[in-house]
């Protein structure tokens, strides 16, 4: 499959997922807006429960109307909070400024004024009407009459009282002229009270005791009271001037009871039956007081009933003419909307937007996007095209990359211009230096001394040439191969690729060869000769000694000059023997530090004249696997370094006190022996100390560092050279690997 087609497969599934979003986002926006319906329905509905349950029903349950208002008022905030959740993104996108935000708030605008304008104007008017209704209801006409009414129905009651008190009173007079009231005159007290009862016109009439026992009663006495105490009735009243209590009323009837005078715990009882058409018209005129009085202080909460009322209904008709006006906005605005975004989304490079407008397809808008549509699908081909032929380049360009990556050479890319604009992996390690640093910078500020070799090149038209150059990192000197190839030969001005290879261990190597073959050689030639020299010297002192006269000190000094000088050479000559036949090491587990603190205690016996301070912990085992040998050979070597320094620095200071600190410490894989002295310090060429034959000495082999450097590297080890701050004396460190 070609970059091409993968291409045109990722645009595919992308446009895919993009519809599949855009259709679930239709499908979204589709659900709340019959949400919306299906609620504003519902509300309504809910208030014509509402107003049925109060209005029309004839025993209205207060729980139903509980549950209706309820449920009317879920309903209503529902539809409130969606519609302001529209009205608050219509606002966030006018804030933000989005495409077609502005025409959506006039269409809102408009809307809203159109809805609200007429139910202002007939809210108006209904409060004006609605005060003038009620002004009527409460009229003083109204109140007058009522009142009269009342006044009316109140003599009415109060002359009835009398009339009925007075009989009452009449009977008990009559019963009290009787001497005895018991069962021994029964006959004579029931005549009697049946004649008072149909005198007074009393429908039932009795005689009592005041626990409630009926002695007498007369005809068609059906209704008597029972379980009354007429005694605890009279002590509970609350007139005590009048003789006559009220019991209470039912059935059209009046109740009296009165004590009978002259008659001690006995009591009459008087009922009469009373006109039910007058009851009922009394029991009207009160009913009618009361409920007048009772709207009269209720005006105050029926107006502000009826203004919610209103309230709520302009608010309801504002919220639907908001939620219309935002729909017919978005009919409108959509399509203007989708073209500005698609064209801000083209702007920022977005090829892969395409409109699918909702619309009629005679619509004139429909050809415009029609039209962009066609338009962003030719720019979108275009770019792929571009894209593909870039992908090409970006591919070759990181295969190039990936080869130079595993190049152990540093590779620069340098442009005509003399400038990198290409650095590999090697060459960054080589130079040790960040990218960033290189890359814009010109050839000639990395590496001045091949200024002159590229101008050469380029003059003469070579296309690939070599130079080897020195060049110093962190005071350190190395040795490259720079090597230049131009890219293209016929014009050297395109461009050209500049190689480095580090030849610095090379050289040493090829150096420690060629004086281990040279040490080889002398040792060979000058070690015979030595001896036969030595013995002659010998023999010339001891035989022609005794015969010179004169001057006999000289001639002894000249045969110990050369008996001392044959000896220094013969020492020398076995130093370059040692050197190039250095044993293999035989490594075995030892304790470092045990092997070094006894080695410092036969330095401290052999100098005396030195301080030598260990910080070496003898408690503390360190455990390695070496050569013991080997390593107490290195450290004698460094040893003596340490000493020969110090005792050339005592040579200019006579009063310099000589100093030796060695330690052992372990540090993240290594196990570091380190020798700090206060000697003269070392060269400023201390890389080229651990080569053989490089001495600072005049007496010196030059091979004692090169001999140590020689068995760390058969450790696996390391060997570091620098000097102490402010030149006081050097400081040698010996890197062991723990594994």
């Amino acid at each position: 499959m070609t970059y091409k087609s993968q291409r045109r497969l990722q645009v595919k599934i992308m446009l895919s997922l993009n519809k599949f979003s855009k259709r679930k986002i239709s499908t979204l926006i589709n659900f709340k807006k019959y949400f919306l319906i299906f609620i504003s329905f519902f509300t309504f509905i809910t208030a014509l429960g509402i107003y049925y349950s109060i209005f029309n029903s004839a025993d209205s349950d207060p729980k139903l109307i509980l549950f209706f208002l309820l449920l009317g008022l879920i309903s209503f905030l529902i539809l409130f909070f969606s519609i302001i959740n529209e009205v608050v993104r219509l606002f966030i996108n006018i804030k933000k400024k989005t495409a077609g935000s502005i025409l959506q708030k006039k269409i809102v605008g408009v809307f809203s004024a159109i809805a609200i304008t007429p139910v202002l104007i007939v809210a108006i008017f209904a409060v004006i009407f609605f005060e003038r209704g009620i002004q009527g209801w409460f009229s003083k006409r109204v109140s007058t009459a009522l009142e009269k009414s009342a006044a009316i129905a109140e003599n009415y009651t109060q002359e009835l009282r009398k009339r009925v008190e007075g009989d009452v009173l009449f009977a008990s007079l009559r019963l009290s002229q009787i001497n005895e009231i018991n069962y021994n005159n029964t006959a004579n007290i029931d005549r009697i009270i049946n004649s008072l009862a149909l005198e007074r016109n009393a429908s039932e009439l009795a005689i009592i005791t005041s626990n409630g026992n009926i002695l007498f009663a007369s005809k068609n006495s059906f209704f008597l009271p029972r379980n009354i105490s007429p005694a605890k009735i009279f002590s509970t009243r609350s007139n005590t001037d009048s003789p006559i209590v009220y019991l209470e009323t039912d059935n059209n009837r009046i109740n009296l009871i009165t004590p009978i005078i002259g008659h001690i715990d006995l009591y009459l009882y008087f009922s009469r039956y009373l006109d039910p058409v007058i009851i009922y018209n009394l029991r009207s005129v009160q009913q009618a007081i009361s409920d007048f009085n009772l709207a009269k202080k209720e005006n105050a909460e029926n107006r502000i009933t009826f203004s919610m009322v209103f309230i709520s209904v302009a608010i309801l008709l504002l919220l639907l003419a908001i939620w219309l006006g935002i729909n017919f906005a978005n009919s409108i605005s959509f399509p203007i909307a989708q073209l500005i975004e698609a064209s801000d989304r083209v702007s920022k490079g977005n090829l892969e937007f395409k409109i699918k407008p909702k619309i009629n397809k005679n619509n004139e808008i429909f050809k415009l996007i029609s039209s962009f549509n066609k338009m962003i699908k030719q720019l979108f081909d275009q770019r792929e095209d571009l894209v593909t032929a870039n992908q090409q380049i970006d591919d070759r360009r990181r295969f190039t990359e990936s080869i130079l990556t595993g190049v152990k050479s540093g590779v620069l890319g340098v442009t005509g211009e003399n400038k990198i604009f290409l650095v590999n992996k090697s060459a960054l390690e080589l130079l040790n230096i960040d990218a960033s640093k290189l890359i814009g910078k010109t050839i000639y500020d990395t590496f001045p001394q091949i200024e002159g070799f590229i101008k050469e090149n380029r003059a003469t038209k070579i296309q690939y040439k070599e130079k080897q150059i020195d060049y110093f990192i962190k005071g350190k000197k190395n040795t490259f191969i720079i090597g230049v190839s131009f890219k293209n030969y016929r014009n050297l001005d395109s461009g050209y690729v500049i190689t480095i290879e580090n030849i610095t261990e090379m050289i040493k190597i090829q150096r420690a060869a060629a004086w281990s073959d040279i040490a080889k050689r002398i040792a060979h030639e000058i070690k015979n000769p030595l001896t036969p020299i030595q013995l002659s010297a010998d023999r010339l002192k001891h035989k022609y000694l005794k015969n010179i006269r004169d001057d006999k000190q000289t001639f002894i000094n000249c045969i110990d000059t050369i008996i001392r000088q044959v000896s220094s050479i013969h020492r020398m000559v076995n130093d370059f023997s040692t050197f190039t036949k250095m044993p293999r090491p035989i490594f075995e587990n030892i304790f470092i530090n045990k092997l070094i603190l006894s080695s410092i205690s036969m330095l401290k016996l052999a100098n005396k004249k030195i301080l030598i301070k260990s910080k070496i912990d003898k408690e503390k085992n360190i455990s390695l696997k070496a050569d013991p040998n080997l390593i107490d050979q290195a450290f004698n070597n460094l040893a003596q370094n340490a000493i020969n320094s110090i005792n050339e620095k005592t040579t200019l200071f006579n009063d310099h006190k000589g100093e030796i600190i060695i330690s052992l410490e372990i540090k993240k894989e290594f196990c570091i022996l380190k020798m700090v002295d206060n000697g003269i310090g070392l060269p400023l060429n201390k890389e080229f100390l651990t080569e053989p034959y490089i001495s600072r000495s005049k007496n010196g082999s030059g091979i004692g560092l090169a001999v140590v450097k020689k068995i760390m590297q058969d450790h696996n080890g390391n060997i570091e050279l620098e000097n102490n701050k402010n030149n006081k004396g050097a400081k040698v460190s010996l890197l062991f690997p723990l594994n």
